[in-house]
C-alpha cells in the first residue's frame, strides 16, 4: 500500500513507496551511495500540492534555468504559460523535442539547447529553430547534441546519484567529437579499468525543474501514468524541482488501487496542476487523440517569423489561461479527440 507523506529522515533510506518495478530498480541503484550520504533524496513539501498553471510556473521555473520538458508527457499547457510569463535564458534539456521546444525557441525563451531530437516530425525540420541558429531570429541560441540513449543515460546517472554513466553507442561518433558550449565537460572516452576497452562516460544531467504531463495523480503527488513513458521517469527523478500538470486529480484510494501505476511519488513532486487536455495538440493515452489538424496548422505558421508571432497572439496571448485556450479550441473539436469509453473492473490486489 502506497504511503502519501514523507517517511522521517531514518526511515528514508530505506524507504519504497509503491511496488512498482521502477522503483525497486532506483532504490536498488542508488543504494549504496544513500547509505554513504551521497544522495539526497527529494525533499518536496508534505501535504496538498494542488497549484495553478499559473502559480507553479511562476514559483518553480526561473529565468536561466535548465527545464526538462518532458518526452512522453509533454506539457503543453506549461509550455503556453512559460511562454506568457515571458521567461528568458532557459536551457531546455530532454530527449526528443518537437513543438514544445519550436515554440520555446520562437517565443525568445530559450538560450541554450540540450537534447537529442528538435524537429516537427513527420513535418520535418523547425523553421523557428533554424532561423535561431542561423540567422538569430528572435535570438541567437546555442545546441549541445546527445542521442536519446546517452542523454537518458545522464539523467539515470543523476537520478541514483552517480556522477556519470558509462556507454558504448557513441564511440567513433561526431556526437563525441564535437561540442560548442559543453566542452570536455560533455562527454569522455576513457579506458574501462577492468577490461581495457574503451567507453564513453556521460555526465549527470540534473535539471533545475522536471515540467511533465501525466494522466492522474492525488493532491499528495503520486502521480500515475501509463502508456509510453520515454526518458520522464529518470529526468524526473534527476530533477531538482518537478511540476507535474495531470488530466485529472483524483481520490487517494483511486491511486492506493492500483499502485504499479504510480510512477513518481510524492516525496520527489513539488506541484501538481490539474489541466484537462494539457497535452493537446499531442494525444494522452486513455483520454484523447493527437489533433492533426492544429499540429498541421502549426507547423504552417511556424515557417515564417510573422505569423508564428500570429500564432502566439492567436492562441498563448490571446488567451488569459489554458482554460481560455480549451473554450477557443471548443467542445465539439475536443470531444471528437476523446478516447472512447471502454467498461472495466478494477484488479483485485487482496484489499
Amino acid at each position: 500500500m502506497m504511503a502519501t507523506t514523507k517517511p522521517s529522515s531514518n526511515a528514508r533510506k530505506t524507504y519504497i513507496i509503491t511496488h512498482s518495478y521502477t522503483h525497486f530498480l532506483a532504490l536498488d541503484l542508488a543504494l549504496p551511495s544513500l547509505l554513504r550520504g551521497e544522495v539526497v533524496m527529494r525533499k518536496a513539501k508534505i501535504g496538498d500540492k494542488v497549484m495553478t498553471l499559473r502559480e507553479a510556473i511562476k514559483k518553480f521555473v526561473n529565468d536561466g534555468d535548465t527545464v526538462y520538458t518532458g518526452m512522453a508527457g509533454r506539457s503543453f499547457g506549461a509550455v503556453y504559460e512559460i511562454i506568457r510569463q515571458h521567461k528568458r535564458n532557459l536551457t531546455v534539456m530532454c530527449g526528443g523535442g518537437t513543438e514544445e521546444i519550436s515554440m520555446l525557441v520562437g517565443a525568445g525563451c530559450v538560450r541554450r539547447l540540450i537534447n537529442s531530437y528538435r524537429g516537427l516530425e513527420t513535418w520535418g525540420l523547425s523553421h523557428a529553430i533554424r532561423r535561431a541558429v542561423e540567422r538569430g531570429i528572435p535570438r541567437p541560441i546555442e545546441i549541445e547534441e546527445y542521442s536519446n540513449f546517452s542523454i537518458t543515460a545522464g539523467f539515470v546517472a543523476a537520478a541514483i546519484g552517480v556522477p556519470f554513466m558509462p556507454v558504448k553507442s557513441l564511440l567513433g561518433s561526431d556526437i563525441v567529437r564535437v561540442s560548442t558550449f559543453m566542452g570536455d565537460k560533455k562527454l569522455r572516452v576513457i579506458e574501462c579499468p577492468f577490461t581495457g576497452e574503451k567507453v564513453v562516460v556521460v555526465p549527470a544531467l540534473s535539471p533545475d525543474v522536471a515540467i511533465v504531463h501525466a494522466q492522474r495523480a492525488d493532491r499528495y503527488g503520486n502521480v500515475q501514468m501509463w502508456g509510453f513513458l520515454g526518458d520522464d521517469l529518470w529526468a524526473v527523478r534527476a530533477a531538482k524541482k518537478v511540476i507535474v500538470t495531470v488530466e485529472e486529480i483524483v481520490d487517494e484510494e483511486v491511486i492506493r488501487r492500483d499502485p504499479n501505476r504510480t510512477v513518481f511519488p510524492s516525496f520527489i513532486v513539488d506541484a501538481i496542476v490539474e489541466l484537462p487536455f494539457g497535452q493537446h495538440p499531442w494525444h494522452k493515452e486513455g483520454y484523447y487523440d493527437m489533433d492533426l489538424e492544429f499540429r498541421e496548422m502549426y507547423v504552417k505558421m511556424e515557417e515564417e517569423e510573422e505569423t508564428l508571432q500570429k500564432f502566439f497572439d492567436e492562441w498563448v496571448y490571446g488567451v488569459e489561461d489554458h482554460m481560455g485556450y480549451l473554450r477557443k479550441l471548443g467542445f465539439e473539436r475536443l470531444w471528437k479527440l476523446r478516447a472512447k469509453h471502454v467498461y472495466c473492473y478494477p484488479v483485485n490486489y487482496g484489499y
